[in-house]
């Protein structure tokens, strides 16, 4: 699959790269409902001040519920995935 095409679907988890920063609120992905989670591994580094509002906001408009956890260094979350192989041929 051209990961070009990766933009113009929707998911129900995302993880946001870099922990949250400026730039990880540019060309969010659009959620598949309402149900749809972005997950921001930001830890407890106060320095880095991640996740930075920007992305969390961006990532709320977009219809993600946010999880993210600045008290711990790992976010403890469990899902269970129906995985589909899809192929693009």
């Amino acid at each position: 699959m051209d990961i070009a095409r990766l933009y113009c679907k929707s998911y129900s988890y995302v993880v946001v790269l870099h922990h949250g920063d400026e730039a990880s609120s540019i060309g969010v992905f659009k959620s598949r409902n309402v149900f749809a989670k972005a997950f921001f591994s930001a830890g407890n580094h106060a320095t880095y001040r991640h996740p930075r509002k920007a992305s969390l906001d961006a990532h709320s408009a977009a219809k993600y519920e946010i999880i993210a956890d600045n008290e711990y260094a790992q976010i403890d979350y469990s899902v269970t995935l129906n995985l589909q192989l899809v192929s693009d041929v």
